[in-house]
């Protein structure tokens, strides 16, 4: 990443971190009336896990071991803690303020209000502990989406079964446990064709390296192929490195290049969006991947496939008139109520639409990122079945 847009994005990221961690230590203090010891306890101890996860990765880089991954994986609970313990925070002072203006009731009294904050801490507590337990379970509990699509190609001429997964995110967190489990159900549908929609890898390459997950992933089995294209992650980690690892494991990472199987489908795996972050190179358009490696005809008689990890490239296929474009990315927001703001930053947060004559699909993805845990959103692997319309 270019270091200018790198140090604003770190400053900016630091600054709202902080605040936000501020802020919940200060309510948490309100709450149980915490003083002397027990003050600098809260104080200590919310320093320590509030920077748990951004030193333990940091610390991963030179020094890695069970250690060093226990403690971000308790970092990373944090973060999804944070983010629940920020949001009663803020609704439980606004309320406050507005009972303190506007009403007299019993517990806003000095009589009272100890125990009514003490009460509304504990609460607080139980809540955000039940929700992040909860969030941890349905994270690791996957889903498998059906889609059916008709599709009119000439040449099209008998079903295709597609699994597409995206954003699995190997590394220190999610490991061979869950990655076996995304195997084995993808198997099981027996599809024609495998698609890795990006992200496959948590930035470093190193625990994935550690487990042996390749091995896991060389059981991926499909007449057709595995094929994966690079994600943001990739990039954060070293893209050269993970793609490296996962060609030599049974994928073969499509980096604006496009592939014909002939009597079945045209497939075209883009370059991440972020190589401009990262590099000094740009992606290639997709009109020029289109020009330069696939024939008209070719374009016009078969079936159509884009897999883009970021959905930020939807007007280029509607414009090239692709069939089917397939993305990640985004999770879904991952954790209520972050859904709402992924849908103002993409025109597709989440599930299957049709612009014009092409269909887009946005996947949530298998994975994590951050915390290992989902609220209102969920963990999938979709199966589509193409067939040829009439």
């Amino acid at each position: 990443m270019r270091t200018g847009s790198f140090i604003i994005f770190l400053s900016i990221f630091f600054s709202i971190y902080s605040l936000s961690n501020i802020f919940i230590y200060f309510v948490i203090r309100k709450l149980f009336n915490l003083k002397g010891i027990k003050r600098l306890i809260l104080k200590i101890s919310h320093i320590l896990i509030a920077s748990l996860y951004i030193s333990s990765r940091f610390i991963e880089n030179y020094w890695r071991n069970s250690l060093t991954e226990s403690l971000a994986a308790i970092g990373s609970f944090y973060l999804a803690v944070m983010l629940y313990l920020f949001l009663l925070s803020l609704t439980g002072v606004i309320i406050w303020f507005i009972l303190k203006r506007f009403s007299n009731a019993a517990i806003l009294t000095n009589k009272h209000k100890d125990k009514t904050l003490k009460y509304a801490g504990i609460f607080m507590v139980m809540f955000v502990s039940v929700i992040t337990i909860y969030g941890y379970h349905h994270a690791c509990s996957p889903q498998v989406k059906y889609h059916k699509i008709s599709i009119s190609k000439s040449q099209f001429s008998s079903p295709l079964r597609i699994a597409f997964v995206s954003d699995i995110h190997l590394g220190t967190i999610i490991k061979n446990k869950r990655l076996n489990k995304m195997v084995t159900s993808v198997n099981s549908f027996s599809p024609d064709i495998i698609l890795l929609g990006g992200d496959i890898v948590d930035e470093d390459i190193a625990p994935v390296i550690k487990y042996d997950m390749g091995a896991l992933l060389t059981k991926l089995n499909a007449p057709l192929g595995v094929f994966g294209v690079t994600g943001n992650h990739e990039y954060i980690g070293g893209v050269e490195k993970a793609v490296k690892y996962l060609e030599d494991h049974n994928i073969t990472m499509l980096r604006d290049k496009a592939i014909i199987i002939p009597g079945r489908l045209i497939l075209i795996g883009r370059e991440d969006f972020s190589i401009t972050r990262f590099t000094s190179k740009a992606r290639l358009p997709l009109s020029e991947i289109i020009n330069n490696q696939i024939s008209p005809s070719d374009w016009t008689q078969l079936p159509s496939i884009i897999v883009d990890h970021q959905p930020y490239g939807i007007n280029e296929a509607i414009t090239q008139k692709a069939d089917f474009m397939m993305s990640g990315h985004t999770h879904n927001g991952q954790l209520w109520p972050i859904k709402y703001i992924v849908s103002q930053i993409f025109k597709i947060r989440h599930g299957l639409k049709k612009f014009e004559d092409t269909w887009f699909l946005v996947s949530s993805g298998y994975g994590t990122w951050g915390p290992p845990v989902r609220v209102a959103t969920d963990s999938e692997i979709i199966i589509i079945d193409l067939f040829p319309e009439n």
